[in-house]
């Protein structure tokens, strides 16, 4: 995932690590809760869940008292302990907060779709074939978005089960697809705050 930035005249973009420099070059007691929420997203977004976790640790226990990092940090306690049908729920849950920046929506939209390819890597390297029921309950859907969904993945449907090996085709979760257009101008939005943050490491 990468941050737009058309700064001192030149179009560049700012990879994931940038802010992970920002967490070790920084004593996290300093930040304010919507950073210190968009360094663990940013974690969460390569899948990274030891350094998620790392990160926690290190936040002042006022800080984790908080109800937009508590929301948050839930979501890395769902992954962890493979509680996959939470997942999903966890980032809706964080996304319905009042107190969410733009910044913080987006990356938690980004972070729903890396969760369902996550999903979805996880049902095909541990199921022969999974309920239907049990598969729209990891995704957080009714069954007849399921069914549409496993379909575009090539898997077979078939009297209430899906068969997720029954294809050739592998799931890709290498880095993100190209951002939209709708996508760059969103999160060429991010930018002024992340260079002030960047100005203060």
């Amino acid at each position: 995932f990468f941050f737009f930035s058309s700064r001192r005249r030149h179009t560049r973009f700012l990879p994931v690590s940038w802010a992970r420099r920002c967490v070790q070059e920084t004593d996290l007691v300093e930040y304010n809760e919507e950073i210190a929420a968009l360094h663990i997203l940013a974690h969460l977004l390569n899948w990274d869940l030891a350094n998620a976790r790392f990160l926690w640790k290190r936040l002042s226990e006022g800080f984790k008292k908080l109800a937009q990092l508590e929301a948050i940090y839930q979501i890395v306690r769902d992954i962890w302990t493979k509680s996959y049908k939470n997942v999903l729920r966890s980032i809706k849950q964080a996304q319905a907060l009042k107190q969410n920046t733009q910044p913080i929506a987006i990356l938690l939209e980004e972070l729903t779709q890396v969760a369902i390819k996550q999903i979805n890597l996880y049902v095909q390297n541990n199921y022969v074939s999974i309920n239907l029921k049990e598969y729209s309950e990891l995704l957080h859907c009714n069954e007849d978005q399921a069914t549409k969904h496993a379909r575009t993945l090539g898997w077979k449907v078939e009297q209430g089960f899906i068969l997720p090996r029954e294809n050739n085709r592998s799931i890709e979760l290498g880095e993100f697809e190209k951002a939209s257009n709708n996508q760059i101008q969103q999160i060429s939005k991010i930018i002024s705050f992340m260079e002030r943050l960047g100005d203060e490491v």
